[in-house]
């Protein structure tokens, strides 16, 4: 099938160490078990955890490594790192970033240069696709927002949009 043979191709490589990221979505953990598959063995796991029970997506990380047999690598990340990393991950990076996903992702990827990887498999971009955030839900009308809102409070006001919007037009 096509998942397969998109993470075959991504599995060539000169690289003798591979993992992957893991997150609480459906991609990461499709990439890593379908990657742990093909490999024959199961893959390393890393997963960015937050202090914070809201933002933090580690449970569902840790019991997916698990279900897969992988050993799991929790890297964890306060606002403090965030802020601290802000500049290098913006700096470093291919593109830009709405949230401070960006500067979590660069202390991930530092975490598992630092273990001795070069390649990590991600689901990166494909929750556009499984529709795996919220506000993802919301512009594919999907589910409304009233009931987004209700049951996504971290994501009010940020990732769905809530209240007034802010003028488009330069304020001087």
């Amino acid at each position: 099938n096509e998942l397969d043979d998109a993470v075959r191709c991504r599995l060539r490589t000169d690289a003798a160490r591979l993992c992957c990221h893991v997150s609480g979505g459906i991609d990461s953990g499709a990439i890593a078990a379908t990657a742990s598959r093909l490999a024959g063995k199961p893959l390393p796991c890393f997963t960015v955890t937050f202090p914070h029970a809201l933002y933090d997506e580690s449970a569902i990380a840790r019991a997916m490594a698990a279900h897969i047999g992988a050993p799991w690598n929790p890297v964890e990340v306060s606002a403090g790192d965030i802020a601290g990393s802000l500049s290098d991950a913006v700096y470093f990076s291919e593109g830009l970033a709405i949230n401070s996903h960006l500067a979590a992702k660069f202390i991930l990827n530092r975490a598992i240069r630092a273990g001795g990887y070069k390649v990590a498999l991600s689901g990166e971009g494909a929750d556009e696709l499984f529709l795996g955030y919220p506000h993802l839900r919301q512009d594919a009308g999907a589910v409304s927002y009233d009931a987004l809102a209700q049951t996504n409070l971290v994501s009010a006001g940020v990732q769905i949009s809530a209240g007034d919007t802010l003028p488009l037009h330069t304020i001087e």
